[in-house]
């Protein structure tokens, strides 16, 4: 027994201590597919929508996604339900038609025609009742179809003269799929439509206040959706995808829109056609009578400015809408806002590359992850989305997982496919750059190549929010250290000491070594301490010393350096690439560089000399990039660009208030031991003894742009209280207004150091590289999560922090899973300093294990010289009984012990 105790603790630890997976897709969850038939991506934008915006929070928002062309219905759906595009699955048209005989079917009779449906194509229900799954359908287009003879196992087709727009039988139909069929009847998979707001649309048009109402109701059928899977106990199991089919848009009409009528075009003639299928919007096909096509065609072509004329065979190859036989010989499209012989206000079927035919993307539940904004993708990637989401195995399709496989917590990982996702190695270097002072929207204005290349190829952050307070040096040491300002204590640009009333301005303050030293140690140091090689060029932080270390490899800028010479930037980035990563070969490297902020301030965030710095920036960018390549580094670097800040325009001038500390009554600089003011939007003030409530109630309510806090008091989301280097009093002043002391002394178009929840205040973010995931736009985070996802990228074990790996691993490809982690990457999150559980669990695994070899050391010696003893026993049976005896006694006392 003892022998199998020991045996049974050393193989405790191996097993317990085996690696871990990351959360893998189950396939077991139950899953909705709805649709709100022509749900604009943007429609959100101009109306309260409380139910779709937590529903992003709790899930992933896509920026918009793009559906197939011919952007209408009953296509469109079909390439939802089968992941084809619509030349490939041959449902070309909400209309089913016989060129023979000239025969049509309208949207709704159409759904009974099972040859045209039932085309070669299988949807989704079909594919996964054949492989043990449970389907049900109600309204969704093709649901009415028998397709190879199976139909649906669960359907309800809406009656011909349904009203689409019915929020009561909206509800009715939420409760039968909700509690019928997916409680009661435990299916596994359900698609639901709306027919709104595209109706509401086509009626009204998709400015008018009809369609937000309409819009109002959506929204509130979401959140009807969601309390019923919670009312049911789905919430858990059910992961919800909620999108639609195309957008909409205006259509042009009155006495200055010149209308597109076929008829009005000199050459042509309805003789010439044996059949057509126009008056359904801004689409059409024609089939001429033999011989006539190259008549038509050239009729046509050129007819109109807003005209587009292809024969077939000539379709653009992008809008995939060419190889089927169903489709005529000549197909017309108009340009968005025009019809061919339509009376809609509103209208889809245009080109899907305008935006106006983007519909939206929502997704929630166990699978996917919490508040992430992802970048636009095309629909016909959600056929293998839904199919990995049930752990089904696709039909062909002409999508991929690929594309969508960032939204889920398992990276698209299945649990049953015995393949372990990526994982980060921690061997590829980093490189860090801040270009400072450059806004989240700067791009938006400025033509930017390399930087939209840069998102294309890696990620994108809708924007990112730094610390309070919006200045250089605190922002930037919490990038380095991952913590708070409050907590890092780098408080100000500038050094200071109330006593003697000495102050060091920017520069210099970048060598007071016990002003950056004070307990929060920059990744640099934890770095190169975990055996990595660090360097630094211009960033601040650079030139101290930490814990009596230094920066293996660094440079600081000289006192007065020009922050705008692209020469030298460039001399910067050819020295960190090729001296640097390639010669010294480091791991980590920061660069700085003091633009677009120096132009912001001089000339104001909206200026056009801000504008060609952005350019400026691009291109550097591009050579970033370039140089990467140059000297074999692509592969093997991952890059992090961002900013400290962001920048806003200062309000001057006649019809300003501006803040003049003196002027405000009550207020004397005399009653003040010490102050700093006039640097911007934000003041710290030391009263002399027994004045601090004195100067605090003279200032508070003294102007109404300025807020005066004593220090305990601060917002606690500004985390700007707590270190004892912060004075008593601490101002900041509203969006464009600085804080002047005896007179207006400040004379910066543009300022930062406001309120960092001020959108202006945000920086940019882009990352890429071999660890980052492609393509992908994520949503908003703080800057303090920066430094967590550098360790991690690293391999190295974080100081403690306030930020989390958890804000930013789904960037990565690996999910934020370490390959010498043991399974999860909790090493890398804030708080502790890393995974202690697992440090405990390790800890334990390697005690038991020592203690079961002791044991089993113990037995096996034990036992070996229990065997010599019997066998001195058996030879020595000369020898008299009392000596036996005696030696039993022995052997007893062994066994003891």
């Amino acid at each position: 027994m003892l022998l199998a105790l020991s045996i049974s603790l050393l193989v405790l630890p191996a097993s317990l201590s085996a690696p871990v997976r990351d959360g893998c897709t189950t396939g077991k969850n139950k899953l909705l597919l709805t649709i709100f038939d022509g749900f604009r991506w943007d429609y959100d934008r101009d109306v309260d929508t409380p139910n779709l915006d937590k529903m992003a929070e709790e899930g992933v928002k896509a920026a918009y996604v793009t559906p197939p062309y011919l952007t209408i219905t009953s296509p469109t759906h079909f390439t939802l339900l089968s992941g084809r595009y619509i030349e490939n699955h041959g449902v070309i048209h909400n209309v089913w038609f016989n060129t023979t005989t000239g025969q049509r079917k309208e949207y709704y009779m159409t759904q009974f025609v099972d040859e045209y449906w039932d085309n070669g194509s299988l949807p989704i229900w079909i594919t996964a009742q054949r492989q043990g799954l449970k389907t049900g359908s109600l309204h969704f287009p093709g649901t009415a179809a028998t397709y190879q003879k199976e139909t649906i196992q669960v359907r309800e087709v809406e009656p011909r003269a349904y009203d689409y727009t019915n929020e009561t039988a909206w509800r009715e139909n939420v409760d039968k799929v909700m509690k019928e069929w997916f409680k009661d009847q435990d299916l596994d998979f359900v698609t639901l439509y709306f027919g709104d707001p595209d109706e509401t649309g086509h009626k009204h048009g998709p400015d008018s206040p009809e369609r937000r109402e309409a819009v109002k109701k959506v929204d509130r059928t979401v959140g009807y959706i969601r309390e019923s899977a919670e009312k049911h106990g789905l919430s858990d199991h059910l992961n919800i995808i909620i999108t639609a089919d195309h957008g909409m848009t205006t259509v042009f009409k009155g006495g200055e829109v010149k209308e597109i009528v076929l008829t009005d075009i000199p050459g042509f003639s309805y003789k010439d056609l044996q059949f057509h299928l126009m008056d359904y919007g801004p689409s059409a096909m024609l089939l001429p009578k033999e011989g006539m096509v190259d008549k038509v065609y050239q009729a046509l072509k050129g007819g109109h400015p807003n005209l587009h004329v292809y024969k077939k065979e000539n379709m653009p190859a992008r809008l995939h809408y060419s190889k089927h036989p169903r489709l005529l010989p000549i197909i017309l499209y108009a340009d968005p806002g025009y019809v061919i012989n339509g009376t809609n206000k509103g209208e889809h079927g245009y080109d899907n590359e305008a935006m106006d035919m983007k519909p939206f993307f929502r997704a929630v539940g166990p699978d996917f992850h919490r508040n992430l904004l992802v970048g636009p993708f095309e629909t016909v990637n959600v056929y293998s989305l839904m199919c990995h989401l049930l752990g089904i195995k696709p039909e062909i399709n002409d999508g991929s997982l690929d594309n969508t496989q960032h939204m889920l917590i398992s990276n698209g990982e299945s649990c049953d496919s015995g393949v372990k996702n990526g994982c980060t190695t921690g061997k590829n270097k980093l490189l860090l750059i801040s270009f400072d002072g450059f806004r989240w929207d700067y791009d938006r204005d400025v033509d930017t190549p390399n930087l939209d290349k840069m998102a294309e190829e890696g990620v994108m952050a809708e924007y990112v929010t730094p610390p309070f307070l919006t200045i250089t040096s605190p922002t930037h040491f919490t990038l380095l250290s991952g913590r708070y300002i409050e907590n890092h204590g780098v408080i100000h640009n500038i050094w200071f000491n109330t006593t003697t009333q000495e102050k060091k301005q920017y520069y210099m303050t970048q060598f007071v070594d016990e002003y950056w030293d004070n307990g929060s140690l920059p990744i640099w140091i934890t770095a190169q301490r975990q055996g990595k090689k660090a360097g630094s060029l211009h960033f601040p932080g650079t030139a101290a010393t930490y814990q009596k270390e230094i920066i293996q490899v660094r440079e600081v800028e000289p006192q007065s350096y020009d922050y705008s010479n692209e020469t030298e930037w460039r001399a910067n980035v050819d020295k960190v690439m090729k001296e640097w990563f390639k010669d010294q070969d480091l791991d980590f490297v920061s660069l700085y560089f003091g633009e677009p902020d120096a132009t912001g301030h001089k000339y104001g965030p909206d200026s056009p000399e801000r504008r060609e710095m952005v350019m400026q920036v691009d291109r550097t960018i591009g050579y970033i990039q370039e140089t990467a390549q140059k000297h074999g580094l692509g592969n093997r670097l991952n890059i992090i660009i961002t900013a400290d800040h962001g920048m806003s325009t200062v309000l001057q001038g006649e019809g300003v208030n501006e803040i003049i500390l003196t002027d405000i009554p009550g207020f004397s600089m005399k009653d003040l031991e010490f102050h700093l003011v006039d640097y911007g939007p934000a003041g710290l003030l030391l009263p002399k003894e027994g004045m601090l409530d004195k100067v605090y109630q003279a200032l508070k309510g003294g102007h109404p742009n300025l807020h005066v806090y004593k220090k305990e008091d601060m917002p606690a989301r500004l985390h700007y209280s707590n270190h004892p280097r912060l004075l008593p009093l601490i101002l900041y002043a509203d969006k464009g207004y600085v804080i002047n002391g005896f007179y207006v002394f400040q004379n910066y178009k543009g300022q930062h150091g406001f309120d960092n929840e001020e959108m202006d205040m945000k920086p940019f973010f882009r990352a890429v590289g071999p660890d980052f995931h492609k393509n992908l736009l994520v949503g908003p985070f703080e800057t303090v999560n920066v430094y967590s996802l550098m360790c991690h990228l690293l391999g190295i074990k974080p100081e403690i922090n306030d930020g989390s790996l958890d804000n930013t691993r789904h960037m990565l490809i690996s999910n934020g899973e370490s390959c010498n982690s043991g399974g999860g990457s909790g090493d890398d999150s804030g708080g502790d300093s890393g995974d202690s559980s697992n440090s405990i669990l390790h800890n334990v695994y390697v005690g038991l294990g020592a203690m079961a070899g002791f044991l089993l050391l113990t037995l096996v010696v034990f036992t070996s010289f229990k065997l010599y003893k019997r066998q001195k026993k058996q030879k020595a049976n000369t020898k008299a009984r009392a000596k036996d005896e005696d030696q039993t006694k022995d052997d007893s006392k062994q066994t003891a012990f």
